[in-house]
């Protein structure tokens, strides 16, 4: 018996747009960072990338648990 996939409260809590993928959000968080090291960021507007790249760190952590669910039930009873 198989439950149904978790989906994770987090997915749904972006302000910003939702990555259409997982490596979608992860090539934002990488263009934030570079910006951040390289500080090509506005101290206007500095607040507003590190809650982005929060709110995207949250939603893949989120991403990474239902995976990892789904998973760890595939391989649970491989009878199923």
């Amino acid at each position: 018996m198989t439950a149904e996939p978790t989906t994770d409260p987090t997915t749904s809590a972006l302000e910003g747009p939702e990555p259409d993928s997982y490596a979608d959000a992860e090539q934002e968080l990488e263009t934030i960072l570079e910006a951040l090291e390289a500080d090509d960021v506005d101290v206007d507007e500095l607040s507003s990338r590190v809650a982005r790249a929060r709110e995207l760190i949250t939603w893949c952590r989120g991403r990474l648990r239902t995976a990892e669910v789904t998973i760890t039930e595939l391989l649970a009873d491989p009878d199923d």
